[in-house]
């Protein structure tokens, strides 16, 4: 794991799957982005490229960290109750020279997610584009294709797990573009997740993966079901996962979201693909990596799962050019 720290033009992330069980639609508050003098005009592609290695003395530079906090028993919202090494910079598991990132989602917690954001702490965003008059600030904004490809090793105790006082199953998000949302929108829902799912509805554990994309009244999916599997999670081993997201650039095209799965020596393990997705002009989307299972659902279950070698790339690429970034 080398030079893990850039800048570049692009996102790519890799899911695994299964059989798709009910689940609870998840939404999270978030936060609204201050508009700014500099016009989105002056963005342009391949103007951003980020790698994390989780080396040196600023490991989280570039991310907001958003720690796992206990959630109100009444209200289901989170508090103010940090859980302070929910998100910290270990040892990898199977290699103690190396550094990685452990994301920790305790007992009653929904969440142990980083983020990306800009040096003054604002949240970086995708763009399918904006409504004519609006500036958005240049650094903020990479564009209308992202890239994400991330490392991840996943322990045995990363499971799906049921909710309490039902029987629905919440499938494990590790990594997202997402959640969704439109330019001044406090509110948003999920967009696209990598996800461990388990082998079949209504069980307990852990054996695939899958992406999916979420429906929401910002965009609609047509044709396509909203969940495609990816393939069997091999615990215990580093996986590499890539994303990508690229809008069309008019409310009547299509967009694209994809995914790919590999193991050790590059070895692809699957693929899949959905260019139904018809989002809002205005439509924009975080960045984000670690353990969700949604706003307002407590974990019954500690949950773990460590990172590396993560990139964020806007604009034009390809699959093998991420992979072996």
């Amino acid at each position: 794991m080398n030079n893990k720290f850039k800048f570049a033009a692009s996102v790519l992330v890799l899911f695994a799957s299964c059989t798709k069980p009910s689940e609870v639609l998840v939404s999270e508050p978030q936060p609204t982005l201050s508009v700014m003098s500099t016009p989105i005009s002056s963005v342009t592609e391949n103007s951003f490229v980020k790698k994390w290695d989780f080396e040196g003395t600023t490991p989280y530079e570039g991310l907001s960290l958003e720690k796992a906090k206990l959630l109100d028993p009444t209200t289901g919202l989170e508090t103010t109750t940090e859980i302070a090494n929910s998100i910290e910079v270990v040892p990898d598991p199977i290699n103690n020279s190396n550094k990685v990132l452990k994301c920790s989602m305790p007992v009653n917690c929904c969440r142990a997610e980083v983020s990306l954001v800009n040096s003054n702490s604002q949240l970086i965003y995708a763009y399918k584009g904006v409504p004519a008059g609006v500036n958005i600030a240049a650094n903020t904004n990479v564009g209308n294709e992202v890239w994400i490809k991330a490392k991840i090793y996943v322990p045995n105790n990363l499971t799906t797990q049921s909710t309490r006082n039902t029987t629905a199953n919440l499938n494990t998000c590790m990594v997202q573009l997402g959640p969704i949302s439109k330019a001044g929108q406090s509110g948003s829902n999920g967009f696209f997740q990598l996800r461990a799912t388990p082998s079949s509805a209504n069980t307990i554990g852990l054996n695939n993966s899958d992406w999916k994309a979420f429906t929401s009244s910002i965009y609609n999916i047509s044709t396509y079901n909203g969940s495609q599997p990816v393939g069997v999670i091999q615990t215990g081993q580093w996986l590499t996962y890539i994303l990508h997201c690229k809008f069309g650039s008019a409310t009547n095209e299509n967009d694209l979201l994809e995914a790919r799965y590999y193991i050790s020596n590059n070895s692809l393990i699957s693929s899949a693909s959905c260019s139904q997705v018809q989002a809002q002009l205005d439509t924009r989307i975080r960045i984000k990596w670690g353990l969700y299972i949604g706003m307002g659902n407590p974990s019954i279950k500690a949950l773990t799962c460590y990172y590396d070698d993560v990139t964020v790339k806007s604009g034009s690429s390809t699959f093998s050019e991420m992979l072996v970034q």
